[in-house]
C-alpha cells in the first residue's frame, strides 16, 4: 500500500482515515506556526482535503503535500487579513465616495461581471489568483508547476483576453 492509501489495485484510499490521521498536524501548523484562529484553521484544513480529493492522483507523497498546502493556505489567509481594515469610529459621518458616481460605478461593475463570466475558467482563476489574492508570479508558477516566464505569459494573455471582451461589451452598448 502506498503512502496515500492506494493498494495498487486502483481502489480509492479511505479519505476519512486520511483526514483523521492528518487533521491534527494541519491544525497545529495553522494554529501554532501561523496563529490562525481555530475556526479558520479548521476551514483551511477542510479546503485542503477537498483540494486533495480533486488531485489525489497527482500527489506523490501525501504528508509533504498536505503540509505544503497548509503552509500556502495559511500564508494566503494572512495576506487576505492584512488587506482588511477595521471601520473607522466616525463611519456614519464619512460619505461613500463610490456612491457619488453611482450610475457609472454600477455600470462598470456589471460590465466587469459580464466580462469575467465570459472569460475562460483558466483565465478567470489565474487573474483572481494574481490580482484579487495578490499572489506573485513565482507563487503562481509554483502552484501550477510552470516556469515564472510562462506564468507571466499566461497572465499577459488572460489580461489581453479580458481587455478584448471588455472593449467588445462596452462598444456594443448605446
Amino acid at each position: 500500500m502506498t503512502e496515500h492509501g492506494d493498494d495498487g489495485e486502483g481502489t480509492r484510499p479511505d479519505l476519512e482515515a486520511i483526514y483523521v490521521e492528518h487533521r491534527a498536524l494541519l491544525m497545529h501548523i495553522a494554529m501554532r506556526w501561523f496563529r490562525i484562529p481555530k475556526g479558520e484553521a479548521e476551514a483551511l484544513a477542510h479546503n485542503i482535503f477537498l483540494s486533495y480529493v480533486g488531485k489525489e492522483q497527482q500527489v506523490r507523497s501525501l504528508r509533504p503535500w498536505l503540509v505544503g498546502a497548509m503552509v500556502h493556505a495559511s500564508q494566503a489567509y494572512w495576506k487576505r487579513q492584512l488587506r482588511t481594515e477595521p471601520l473607522p469610529d466616525d463611519m456614519d459621518e464619512i460619505p461613500d465616495a463610490s456612491t457619488l458616481d453611482l450610475p457609472d460605478s454600477l455600470d462598470r461593475k456589471l460590465t466587469m461581471r459580464q466580462v469575467f463570466a465570459q472569460l475562460s475558467g483558466n483565465c478567470r482563476e489565474l487573474l483572481l489568483f494574481r490580482y484579487a489574492e495578490e499572489h506573485s508570479l513565482a507563487e503562481i508558477a509554483a502552484a501550477r508547476h510552470i516556469s515564472v516566464n510562462y506564468a507571466k505569459l499566461a497572465v499577459h494573455r488572460c489580461l489581453k483576453q479580458l481587455r478584448t471582451l471588455f472593449h467588445r461589451l462596452t462598444k456594443a452598448r448605446p
